[in-house]
C-alpha cells in the first residue's frame, strides 16, 4: 500500500508498507501471515497539526508542525520499531483551565526496545518546562513492558495555570525512574506564586462529583465485581519464582517515592470574605502505599 496527504503544497504525509496476506475464500487459517517479513513506513517533513485538531472545549487551539520519520520491519510476532517523531513551532491553549503554551517542541526517538525522549518544551511568558528522558522495554515497544526509566523534569518560574479562579506559577525538579512493576518518583518544587478563588473551585468540584455520580447507575455500581487477581477459574494467580506477572500490574498502584514542596509565602486564598495569604511551609508528598499522603507544617 502507500498513502500520500498533501494539505499544502509544502507539506506532506507519506504512508507505505507491504503486508503478506492471504485472501484465498477457502482459507481456513488466519488471513495475515504473522510470521513472515512485513514492513510500513510514516514520513513527514511538517504536517500542520491544525488537520488533527481535537474541536471545541475544552481545548481551544492547538498549532505546530508534525515530523515523523518511523519504520516498523520484522514480523508481526516480532515486530522492529526504528525512527523518530516530533513537533516545532507547537503552541496549545486551553481557556478553559488557564493553559496558555508557546513554542512547544518535541523530539522522540525509538529504536527497538528503547524510546528516548530527545527534548521536550514548552514556554510561557518568561517562564520555561523542559523534560528529557529513556523509557527501555523488556522485550520491544509494543509489549509495554518497562524494564527501566529515567525522566527528568525542569521547570524555571513556569507558569502552569493563569485563570482568573486560580493561578500556579513554579520552579523545581522531578525524576521518574524505576520499570512497570516498582516505578518511583523524587523531586522538588518551589510555588513562586499562586492564588485560588475557593467558590468557584467548591462550585467545579461538586459539579464533577455529580457528573461522576450520574456516570454508573448505582445498581451497575452494586453489582460490579471487585478487582481481583484471580483467573478465570476463580483462584489466586500463581506465579513461578523469579517471575513478574505484568498482565496485573498497576503502574499507578505500585508507584512510591517522596516530593516536597515549598511554599515560602505570595500563596492566596480568596473569596469574597476572605483574602489569606498562607506559606513559610514544606510540605512533603508522600506515597509508601496506595494513597498519596501529605506531611509538614
Amino acid at each position: 500500500w502507500a498513502l500520500s496527504l498533501l494539505p499544502y503544497a509544502t507539506d506532506s504525509l507519506a504512508i507505505s508498507g507491504i503486508l503478506p496476506v492471504n485472501l484465498a475464500f477457502d482459507n481456513a487459517g488466519d488471513a495475515v501471515y504473522r510470521d513472515r517479513p512485513f514492513e510500513g513506513s510514516v514520513a513527514t517533513s511538517g504536517l500542520p497539526l491544525s488537520i488533527v485538531r481535537v474541536s471545541g472545549e475544552p481545548i481551544g487551539n492547538v498549532d505546530g508542525f508534525i515530523t515523523a520519520d518511523m519504520k516498523i520491519t520484522n514480523t508481526l510476532d516480532a515486530p522492529r520499531v526504528a525512527g523518530s517523531f516530533g513537533l516545532r513551532d507547537g503552541a496549545i491553549s486551553m481557556p478553559t483551565y488557564g493553559i496558555e503554551y508557546s513554542d512547544v517542541l518535541a523530539s522522540l526517538s525509538i529504536r527497538d526496545s528503547v524510546l528516548t525522549l530527545d527534548t521536550l518544551q514548552a514556554m510561557r511568558e518568561k517562564g520555561s518546562l523542559t523534560a528529557s528522558g529513556t523509557l527501555h522495554f523488556e522485550k520491544d515497544l509494543l509489549t509495554g513492558v518497562i524494564r527501566t526509566t529515567q525522566f527528568d523534569l525542569l521547570a524555571n518560574s513556569f507558569q502552569v495555570v493563569k485563570h482568573k479562579n486560580y493561578q500556579v506559577s513554579i520552579s523545581g525538579d522531578a525524576e521518574l525512574t524505576g520499570n512497570s512493576a516498582e516505578p518511583r518518583f523524587a523531586g522538588n518544587v518551589t510555588i513562586l506564586r499562586s492564588s485560588f478563588y475557593l467558590p468557584a473551585l467548591m462550585e467545579e468540584a461538586a459539579s464533577a462529583q455529580a457528573m461522576a455520580d450520574q456516570s454508573t447507575p448505582m445498581l451497575v455500581r452494586a453489582t460490579m465485581p471487585p478487582d481481583t487477581l484471580a483467573d478465570t477459574t476463580g483462584g489466586p494467580l500463581v506465579v513461578g519464582p523469579g517471575e513478574t506477572d505484568t498482565t496485573t500490574v498497576d503502574w499507578f498502584d505500585n508507584l512510591r517515592g517522596e516530593f516536597k514542596v515549598v511554599i515560602p509565602r505570595n500563596t492566596w486564598l480568596r473569596s469574597p470574605d476572605m483574602n489569606l495569604e498562607i506559606g513559610e511551609g514544606d510540605l512533603d508528598l508522600v506515597k509508601n502505599g496506595p494513597d498519596f499522603e501529605l506531611f509538614g507544617p
